[in-house]
């Protein structure tokens, strides 16, 4: 619980915490044994910056591990730090899978405008994303 920045309300249980205050006792719950895979949805929806700034750092430090997360996001932040393959699914179906340098090379207008929109909010949030630009700053 240290670890994920929740040390308040120990006395209580998860029903009686709040919605953000679950979420963090249940990704503190899922490191207990160190896993090899992890499955998120959404860690950091519902949660104040200073844990959502702690969950980020566990699991940028998993990704350099070498562990495997399997998440859903709707945070373009995490989507340009950790996204090795991406998902993308539009109207309940899925548009294009593979990985992210493949994903991000696709002539789909549609599939364009969705990168676009979530590269150009990811760059103002984190170096990360300039790691997948080339030379010319053209998407590698």
């Amino acid at each position: 619980l240290q670890n994920v920045g929740y040390q308040d309300s120990l006395e209580y249980r998860p029903s009686q915490l709040s919605h953000g205050e679950q979420k963090m006792v249940s990704f503190a719950r899922a490191l207990i044994t160190e896993p090899e895979f992890l499955f998120l949805d959404n860690p950091l929806v519902g949660i104040d910056p200073t844990a959502a700034g702690l969950i980020t750092d566990i699991i940028k430090k998993m990704r350099i591990d070498g562990k495997t997360i399997v998440a859903s996001f709707g945070d373009p932040e995490l989507i340009s730090m950790i996204a090795d393959e991406l998902i993308i699914v539009h109207k309940g179906a899925v548009l294009i899978h593979g990985p992210f340098h493949e994903v991000s090379r696709s002539e789909n207008p549609v599939i364009q405008r969705i990168l676009s929109l979530v590269l150009d909010q990811a760059a103002s949030y984190d170096e990360d994303i300039l790691s997948l630009l080339d030379e010319n700053g053209g998407l590698l």
